[in-house]
């Protein structure tokens, strides 16, 4: 069987699920790897080699591994609008004071950062009711009207009182009978043990709600209705505004959120004191981790590979040390973006999440992984080296060195014949 008839047939078998944009190639990056080959094959030396069945796995293998981490470090350094770093989040420098959100729909593209300072929180309104003698029996009994208004809207209420009730009685049932209407309003009795008097404390359930009570109907022969006895108008703190800058605009807001112009939610906790908390636009942490975590275990999976050939393959061997020292030379800027060596000298990586959300938030992971910097360069050129030659990592024997003194002694199809190189799309 011709030799690229096994290769086609051997990577049909067991490595096909790599699909990724890096794959295919503009004539440019085509004329490239064609140029490279040319010169490869000039330089080379004709050699023999035992090519039985483990020998071509691993050579397929080993380039398949280095593609597959190539496109790993390529979607890193991708800037397009799906790449790692172009997805954003955004968060509080200080979520304990100001929390935020996005709203559904929202741009994060086209946000910026923000500086908010808190003035003044929303609060709700705050009644405290008349202190009376918690074991008389004060009021007439018959039935009793009264309304409250609450955010525009009007209740009207029926109670009725009977003779055998004391007031301590009637504050009790009237707290459970506002509880039990759902208005809006929590009602509690408080009690003075000391001087046997108690009273009835209303509070808006919500920040910046008002409301007011008023009494509608009373029975014959008196004049103090449920309203004005126990003092359930009596506005002991009246609803406030949250009020905020968000970058120098003064907001108001009837509640402790406020929404941006370009879609923020922030929830307002503590009032800042004249000092200012950073909403900041970053990127998406998840997204980068699950990035960082393929470049990772792809990086894993060739030296492990590597690493297991070279137990009985001496070129192999020769790759191991090779990646090793790559990874010697940049593995203190690595670790910094919190991309690590394992400390078990298998020259394997994994990823240390709290650095790398440090890095990511400082933006020195994405400079990393740059297309321009040197450390993606580096792995780059090794990876397209790696597989457009992986027979120059198995052992064979040199049967006669190149001519290097004539330019144009090409043996083209010494290198694809071997490895499957030429023109497919695996290169």
């Amino acid at each position: 069987m011709p030799l690229l008839s096994i290769y086609n047939n051997l990577i049909h078998g067991y490595m096909m699920s790599r699909q990724t944009r890096f794959d295919s190639h503009k004539r440019s990056e085509l004329s490239e790897i064609h140029n490279r080959l040319r010169k490869m094959s000039a330089e080379q030396p004709l050699y023999k080699i035992d090519f039985d069945d483990d020998v071509q796995e691993y050579t397929l293998t080993v380039k398949e591994h280095a593609l597959e981490l190539s496109a790993a470090v390529k979607e890193l350094g991708s800037g397009e609008a799906d790449g790692a770093f172009s997805r954003f989040t955004v968060k509080s420098d200080m979520p304990g004071t100001v929390g935020v959100d996005v709203l559904e729909g929202t741009d994060l593209k086209k946000v910026d950062n923000l500086q908010v300072e808190v003035e003044r929180l929303a609060s709700p309104q705050i009644n405290e009711g008349r202190m009376v003698e918690s074991k008389e029996n004060s009021l007439v009994s018959g039935q009793y009207n009264f309304t409250v208004e609450i955010e525009g809207n009007f209740y009207s209420f029926q109670f009725n009182v009977s003779g055998t009730n004391n007031n301590r009685e009637l504050q009790t049932k009237l707290a459970d009978f506002i509880n039990k209407t759902k208005v809006g309003l929590r009602a509690d009795v408080v009690n003075d043990r000391v001087n046997g008097t108690s009273a009835l404390n209303l509070e808006a359930k919500k920040d910046g709600v008002d409301f007011e009570f008023k009494d509608t109907k009373t029975p014959e022969g008196t004049n103090a209705g449920i309203v004005d006895f126990f003092g359930l108008n009596n506005v002991r703190s009246a609803a406030g505004k949250t009020v905020a800058l968000v970058d120098g605009e003064r907001i108001e807001s009837i509640d402790r959120k406020i929404v941006t112009s370009n879609g923020l939610l922030l929830d307002l906790k503590k009032e800042t004191n004249g000092k200012s908390v950073n909403i900041l636009k970053i990127a998406d942490d998840e997204a980068v981790y699950r990035k960082v975590s393929d470049f990772v275990n792809k990086y894993n999976n060739l030296t492990d590979y590597v690493r297991a050939g070279a137990q009985t393959r001496r070129a192999s061997k020769r790759l191991w040390y090779e990646l090793n020292g790559l990874l010697s030379k940049y593995s203190e800027t690595l670790s910094e973006n919190g991309i690590e060596v394992e400390d078990n000298n298998l020259g394997r990586l994994y990823v240390n999440r709290e650095k790398m959300s440090e890095a990511v938030n400082e933006g020195s992971l994405e400079q990393l992984f740059k297309p321009d910097s040197e450390v993606t360069g580096s792995f780059l050129k090794k990876l397209f080296d790696v597989s457009l030659n992986p027979m120059d990592y198995v052992d064979k024997t040199i049967v006669v060195y190149p001519n290097t003194k004539n330019r144009f002694a090409y043996n083209p199809y010494i290198t694809s014949i071997y490895s499957g190189m030429m023109y497919n799309n695996y290169c």
